[in-house]
């Protein structure tokens, strides 16, 4: 994505670094209690039920830029979403969660 924008990376000298960090967690949604369950019309609606909580990920990507000359960040993204279940799914959408935080950069008015 940098590359697209005239970015190119060197060996020696660069202006700045990239770093990056991607994480899961797993959170749980609380159990509820449903008062009623759905009815037909013209029947009485029966008592619902306790649902159990249900896990699901929350992925996390953080991108940093940091000069290269102070080492102090100079401008960070960051994207989360719920992360979806399969391999191909989930790279997917690291390579679209990148692009989306990359659109972003650099800011306006702002070289690195």
């Amino acid at each position: 994505g940098l590359v697209a924008k005239g970015y190119q990376k060197v060996d020696q000298a660069p202006d700045f670094y990239v770093a990056y960090l991607a994480a899961a967690e797993q959170r749980l949604t609380p159990a509820t209690f449903d008062r009623w369950d759905y009815r037909r019309p013209g029947q009485p609606g029966r008592p619902g039920g306790m649902r159990p909580p249900s896990t699901y990920d929350v992925g996390t990507l953080v991108i940093d830029v940091v000069d290269a000359d102070t080492n102090e960040l100079v401008w960070r993204g960051s994207a989360t979403d719920v992360v979806s279940a399969g391999l191909d799914r989930v790279q997917e959408q690291a390579r679209e969660a990148v692009g989306d935080v990359l659109a972003l950069f650099p800011p306006p008015s702002s070289t690195p």
